[in-house]
């Protein structure tokens, strides 16, 4: 019986392009779960007991996925953040398409909740007709962009 598993997981993601800027491919949500959890599904029904990835440098974020700490855990929970902030940001834009068929895991009124709590501006934007998918993406990237720049004092030039 077959008990290891290698899965190599270095490529760049292109293909998802300009989702996998900023995300890895392998962690990007299908159904509310990261991708690469379903490949672990599937090796544990199967009986392998040793999983080796083969990330390149470049994959520090599947590292820190699979990492067990919990201060690098809490430094990817935007609910954790908000709370240890010590200095509050002038605005935080959300964007969110309301037939997002993961609008329920993305715990946006939680998030507005607490940012109220201890006195975030937040801008919180529904769009009607949009999914989550890349023509949202692609038709408020540049805008969503913009503004937190324009913020941070990153202002095109």
């Amino acid at each position: 019986m077959i008990k290891q598993a290698i899965i190599p997981l270095a490529g760049l993601g292109t293909r998802l392009l300009p989702l996998t800027s900023v995300f890895a491919k392998e962690l990007l949500p299908i159904n509310g779960k990261p991708g690469i959890e379903y490949i672990i599904d599937e090796c544990i029904e199967a009986g392998i007991k040793e999983i080796i990835f083969i990330i390149s440098k470049k994959k520090i974020m599947i590292k820190n996925y699979f990492n067990n700490d919990s201060n690098l855990i809490n430094s990817f929970d935007p609910m954790y953040l908000l709370k240890e902030q010590k200095n509050l940001f002038d605005n935080i834009l959300i964007d969110v398409g309301l037939k997002d068929e993961f609008i329920n895991d993305l715990f946006i009124d939680e998030f507005v909740n607490e940012c109220d709590k201890i006195g975030q501006k937040t801008n919180f934007r529904k769009h009607l007709d949009f999914g989550h998918d890349y023509y949202f993406i692609q038709s408020f990237i540049e805008d969503h962009f913009d503004f937190h720049s324009n913020i941070l004092n990153f202002g095109k030039s």
